[in-house]
């Protein structure tokens, strides 16, 4: 996207009956992550033209063609988070504070469709942007992402997405009594760098990332989690 704070992006649709890309009508952020809420596409958080972090959701409606804010904006303003979408719930997780500030948030707050409202539940175990997210059955895992000082990170977490949810509550509501035991869990760290995790026939993997913490060569390894194990091939 280069530096230009006037660049607004794009987002490519592929059609595999016709094995084409089409471009969706650009977004007014750049940096944002994509979801799913009821079937729809969204758009979660970003830069806004003025560098500042965006808490805004913007959900794509195919029949006007055009992006709506037709989600309430997040409680955190944050540019490349973590997304996950698992039945109508729509997870973010992580992200950069902004450029001003230089910061990255542990929070993660879920939407629920059904209420329309914003919750928090369990924040991160390490504050991070990038980290990529996926999830297996009923199992969300959490991989790598970039931390302080910009060092890539190789740390690998799992979740219970039943735990996530239960542990939630309202955004506006403080949680700082509350002494439960986190959902998240620490498994083995990843081979490489800042990987996307990915599945594949019920796997878990981690695929490509940075040979080292300060980034170096891309690799373009593809690594299979073991649970039984908790180890990586």
């Amino acid at each position: 996207d280069g530096d230009d704070d006037s660049t607004w992006f794009i987002v490519y649709c592929y059609d595999p009956s016709t094995d084409t890309w089409t471009s969706l009508p650009p977004l007014p952020v750049r940096w944002f992550s994509l979801g799913q809420v009821n079937g729809k596409l969204v758009a979660v958080g970003g830069v806004e033209n003025d560098r500042s972090a965006s808490n805004k959701v913007y959900t794509y409606d195919e029949r006007a063609k055009r992006w709506k804010q037709t989600i309430p904006a997040m409680p955190t303003a944050r540019d490349s988070p973590g997304t996950l979408s698992f039945q109508s719930a729509l997870v973010v997780a992580g992200g950069y504070i902004g450029a001003v500030i230089h910061k990255h948030t542990d929070t993660v707050e879920i939407f629920k469709p059904d209420t329309a409202q914003w919750y928090k539940t369990d924040p991160l175990p390490t504050p991070c942007h990038g980290l990529s997210l996926t999830i297996i059955g009923n199992t969300c895992y959490a991989l790598g992402g970039v931390g302080d000082v910009f060092t890539c990170l190789n740390q690998a977490h799992s979740a219970s997405v039943d735990d996530l949810l239960r542990n939630a509550v309202p955004a506006h509501q403080s949680s700082s009594s509350d002494t439960h035991q986190s959902a998240w869990k620490r498994i083995a760290d990843t081979p490489t760098y800042h990987p996307t995790a990915a599945v594949l026939a019920g796997n878990l993997l981690a695929i490509g990332g940075f040979k080292t913490s300060k980034g170096g060569a891309a690799m373009k390894e593809v690594y299979v989690y073991s649970p039984s194990a908790d180890s990586w091939i």
